[in-house]
């Protein structure tokens, strides 16, 4: 657990412009139902500065079901495979 008793999530933060940020909320159906970015605090320690990123996150209801049935620490979902290894 996290110092604010949230869980702690393992994944990767990338800095972007605003046109790939745009191609990253398509990708992810932001403006879909049930599909959000939010902002999150990451790395944070009590001596050094806050940091700030987006999340894509899901509404429970399409995370329940075929694919996964709890919250997920991490996500190693295999099927998809980025551009320049197919």
């Amino acid at each position: 657990m996290s110092q604010d008793g949230g869980p702690n999530v393992i994944g990767e933060v990338y800095q972007i412009d605003e046109a790939r940020l745009q191609q990253l909320d398509q990708l992810e159906s932001i403006g879909m139902p049930g599909n959000f970015r939010i902002l999150i605090e990451v790395g944070h320690v009590p001596t050094g500065p806050r940091l700030w990123a987006f999340a894509y996150v899901k509404s429970r209801k399409l995370a329940e079901g075929i694919y996964h049935s709890d919250l997920l620490e991490t996500y190693a979902d295999d099927r998809f495979v980025v551009p320049w290894r197919r």
